[in-house]
């Protein structure tokens, strides 16, 4: 094939042009496929082998569904249900202590506190435990005309010392006239039980020896203006 002559005046632009190489209007061709030769059976069986002994050796996977999160409950073994719950969804039972319970300078007042509580409750039923022995023998005797009734005042309510003077004037009523030398003068409280109730009051029972008789009484004592006073008798 023989090459175009080329003028010698012709420009660089039209030289360019002719060595272009001319365009064909034929179809272009598609690249030749290549062909992989298949890898060996020897091979594809160690490789098995290898991914097998690997997958086996490895932890399973956690699959997490779109949009969703499952974070399992974290407990060490000294923590409670209560412990995990929050501040706010607690209840009173529930919450911490303010005070804690070794605190030795708490510990301390919370028994000195103690003490003289129970001090106090011990020294006002031996107060109330000499009343009963005093008044058991006291209404006994004014039954019998031995005592007025007078001296009940500050002892007993108005109410029960109206409640003792009737006794007695039906007990004289009822009784046949004595000489002083007949009359018991043996009175004397033989037994005797007190108890607190759930009102904060105290209550009482004695045996009252009179002569060769028993008799029975009950009191029931209750405080007013810092003093214990009887609200209500029975004597038997």
């Amino acid at each position: 094939m023989t090459l175009p002559s080329v003028s010698a005046t012709a420009g660089p632009q039209s030289v360019q042009q002719r060595a272009l190489p001319r365009q064909s209007n034929s179809p272009v061709s598609k690249p030749a496929s290549v062909s992989v030769s298949p890898v060996p059976s020897a091979l594809t069986g160690f490789h098995d082998e290898k991914l097998a002994a690997w997958t086996n050796t490895r932890s399973p996977l956690i699959h997490f569904k779109p949009g969703t999160v499952s974070t399992p409950a974290i407990s060490t073994p000294d923590q409670t249900p209560a412990d995990t719950e929050p501040v706010s969804h607690r209840t009173p039972a529930q919450l911490p202590d303010a005070t804690p319970q070794d605190d030795p300078v708490a510990n301390r007042q919370r028994q000195i506190a103690q003490r003289a509580l129970a001090e106090q409750r011990r020294a006002t039923e031996r107060h109330l435990q000499t009343m009963t022995r005093v008044l058991g023998q006291a209404c006994v005797e004014i039954e019998y005309g031995l005592r007025s009734y007078h001296q009940l005042q500050g002892w007993m309510s108005l109410e029960m010392i109206e409640k003792m003077r009737f006794r007695a004037q039906l007990a004289q009523q009822g009784r046949p006239q004595e000489s002083d030398g007949q009359k018991p003068m043996n009175v004397r409280v033989h037994r005797m039980r007190l108890q607190r109730t759930p009102s904060q009051c105290y209550e009482s029972s004695a045996t009252i020896i009179v002569g060769n008789r028993l008799r029975a009484m009950a009191l029931r004592f209750e405080k007013h203006r810092d003093r214990w006073k009887v609200c209500d008798f029975e004597l038997g």
